[in-house]
């Protein structure tokens, strides 16, 4: 897969330090906007569910959400305006290829497919709360070692080190809130295994012929079931209102998801996007807002 730490430093000071970071990425969501080139965004920020008309660029973002304080200024916003805007590139090209290639007679070149199977692994941890929540895992587990590094912290304090080893645990705390998080984030979206993994699954894409109701889409748009290493593991990803893509393990999966009824695999995957939403349900119109209304936070409102 590439590497984006591989990117020319050169390339990095070229990028213009973003500020309005992209949990949905902008170039999936496009595909369910309409002549006026916006989506319908659902959302309940209290009681009540919120349905407004929006364009990709202005909804499923969070500002500062990717940037890093620990880098200089000219680089601090780099995993939103290079590391995630290559791997949302590649796979805009990936899925274009998809498809335009829904029969499979043309073999997918490698840099597309680790280049989706990539973007799968940025969709599992992408979102506020996941980010959220590896900053707090790290934080936690540094905390953790930080009794253990004490006791040999003599051995292998450097000569520019602080003296105390306390003034070295707030050093390393900070490094952690600061920077080193982002190496963590960029390693669980680039994952080698995982990705490999990916890569040997059967992949395809179904087209939803008349449907009765469009395909939703969220801020967590990919359904996993049973785990990707087993069977009959699965993922699936709508990919626009009346198209999805499938990743299992079984080509006897892939066929059994395409053989269903067409109503009910798309009142299925519909109830589960907008169920497990945390904060945006997508369609191309209000139409649905009844069904999101009994789904999104529910349990919370």
């Amino acid at each position: 897969m590439p590497n984006p730490r591989d990117i020319p430093y050169s390339l990095w000071m070229a990028q213009q330090q973003s500020i309005d970071h992209h949990f949905v990425p902008q170039f999936y969501l496009k595909r369910w906007a309409g002549p006026d080139e916006k989506v319908c965004e659902f959302t309940r920020p209290y009681k009540k569910l919120v349905v407004r008309s929006k364009t990709p660029e202005t909804t499923g973002f969070q500002k500062h959400l990717y940037t890093v304080p620990g880098l200089p200024p000219d680089k601090r916003s780099v995993l939103e305006d290079v590391v995630l805007k290559q791997i949302d590139q590649i796979a805009s090209d990936a899925l274009d290829f998809m498809i335009g290639n829904p029969t499979g007679e043309r073999e997918m070149h490698n840099k597309l497919r680790s280049g989706w199977s990539r973007f799968l692994m940025s969709l599992m941890h992408r979102s506020p709360e996941k980010l959220a929540a590896l900053k707090a895992k790290a934080l936690d587990y540094l905390t953790e070692q930080l009794p253990r590094l004490s006791f040999s912290y003599a051995t292998f304090k450097e000569p520019s080190d602080p003296e105390d080893f306390e003034e070295m645990a707030e050093l390393l705390r900070r490094d952690m809130t600061e920077k080193t998080w982002a190496k963590l984030f960029e390693g669980m979206i680039d994952n080698p295994e995982v990705g490999a993994f990916f890569n040997q699954m059967h992949w395809s894409t179904a087209t939803i012929v008349n449907p009765e109701n469009h395909l939703l889409t969220s801020d967590h748009p990919l359904i996993m079931t049973n785990g990707i290493k087993h069977p009959d593991g699965s993922v699936i990803v709508p990919v626009g209102p009346t198209q999805v893509f499938i990743a299992v393990n079984s080509a006897a999966v892939s066929a059994e998801v395409k053989d269903t009824n067409p109503r009910y695999l798309v009142r299925t995957l519909n109830d589960k996007i907008a169920t497990q939403a945390v904060d945006y349900v997508y369609d191309t119109d209000e139409r649905q807002w009844r069904f999101v209304e009994n789904r999104l936070r529910r349990q919370s409102s």
